[in-house]
């Protein structure tokens, strides 16, 4: 029993690095954008310093990684936040949130 466990444990903290890694925040991203029939044109990770846009600091979440995306649909340029964490999954905002 002790070594299910353990297995289980192995096998979530995987499939967690492997979601938030910056190669699935990035397919997700796309995904994101291209159902909304829009192309993105540019990904920028943010942190504290360089400002984390409409999202808060969240303190309880160390993992939190906050992107802002540039993408253009129906001849518009349009700007999106997202903040991907283990804990809540994606969460995004659209709009300036400098």
């Amino acid at each position: 029993m002790e070594i299910f466990i353990g297995l289980l444990i192995g096998t979530a903290i995987i499939v967690a690095v492997v979601i938030a890694s910056p190669a699935g925040h990035d397919r997700k991203i796309h995904e994101k954008i291209e159902s909304m029939g829009g192309i993105v044109l540019n990904i920028e990770r943010r942190d504290f310093f360089a400002g984390l846009g409409p999202f808060m600091m969240d303190w309880g979440e160390k993992s939190t990684v906050v992107y802002k995306i540039a993408y253009q649909t129906n001849n518009q340029r349009k700007e999106i936040w997202v903040k991907f964490g283990i804990l809540f999954g994606a969460e995004w905002k659209e709009g300036k949130g400098e």
